[in-house]
Parts: C-alpha cells; sequence; structure tokens
C-alpha cells in the first residue's frame, strides 16, 4: 500500500517521467525565493530534495492525520484529536532520536544567515517557525488579491 502523502500529494523521488516546467509568481514571492536562494547558495530553479527519512516523516505525518480523521474529529480542530496525534507523532519520532551531545554544529549557510550572532536552538526554532508562518501564510501579494474579491 503506498503512503497517503505520496499518493495524494506526490511526494516521490523524481523520475525519468517528470516534466520541469515555468510558473509565473507573484513578484513579493519571486523576491522571497531569491533572498532564500542566496542565503543558502542555491539557484531559485533548483530543486528542494529531502532525504530518505525526511519524506518518510512527511508521509507518516500525512498518514496519522488521516487514520485521526477515520477514527476521531480532524486533530486541528479537535484538543483530545490533537493531543492524539502529536503524542503518537512524538513517540513515532524517537526511534531516530540520535545519540550524543545536542549542541548545534552550524553549517555555512547558518553562518551566513546569523553572522556573528551565536546560533542557539531558540533562534534556530524561531526561523522554523517563521518559516512555517510564512509558508502557511503564502505570499503576501495573495491576500491582497483576495481582499479585492
Amino acid at each position: 500500500m503506498q503512503p497517503y502523502a505520496e499518493e495524494f500529494y506526490g511526494m516521490v523521488a523524481p523520475t525519468r517521467a517528470d516534466r520541469q516546467t515555468t510558473i509565473r509568481l507573484p513578484s513579493a514571492y519571486y523576491d522571497a525565493l531569491a533572498t532564500a536562494a542566496e542565503i543558502s547558495g542555491t539557484s531559485i530553479g533548483e530543486e528542494r530534495h529531502v532525504d530518505k527519512k525526511t519524506r518518510e516523516l512527511l508521509n507518516v505525518t500525512a498518514d496519522m492525520a488521516h487514520e485521526v480523521e477515520e477514527y476521531l474529529p480532524p486533530w486541528h480542530q479537535d484538543p483530545g484529536s490533537y493531543l492524539v496525534f502529536v503524542t503518537a507523532l512524538t513517540e513515532w519520532l524517537q526511534q531516530y532520536k540520535p545519540e550524543g551531545d545536542a549542541a548545534l554544529k552550524p553549517k555555512s549557510t547558518a553562518q551566513r544567515l546569523f553572522g556573528r550572532r551565536p546560533l542557539t536552538i531558540e533562534n534556530m526554532t524561531m526561523l522554523l517557525l517563521h518559516a512555517a508562518h510564512s509558508y502557511v501564510a503564502g505570499p503576501p501579494e495573495d491576500k491582497e488579491e483576495e481582499e479585492d474579491r
């Protein structure tokens, strides 16, 4: 059986049958991509690849959310469902918890981004949360277009 995320969201490794395409983006979104590409030392057109364990995490998260909805209200609409979902996901992740010191080991991209400021768990967490909130909010121009309708 194919995992839920792969089945419904197409999160599989690229194949020879995949097609590259060009899309039109709002300027603000393009500018944000350009900035992120510059910081990471990549180009805007470079594909974002994830390793096997990260792809597995995406699939398992989607599968767990789907399973919750088979028996309970969606995890994001009900406190009990949320607790079940977060507990199951947290327990599942424990199998991949690396051994050893949890000190951060920054790459050169982090040094370019944070400069002389020390890279801490707190400021890296804030970066990830900001990225997640930005993803959910979408490009700023989209909101203006919706308000005009």
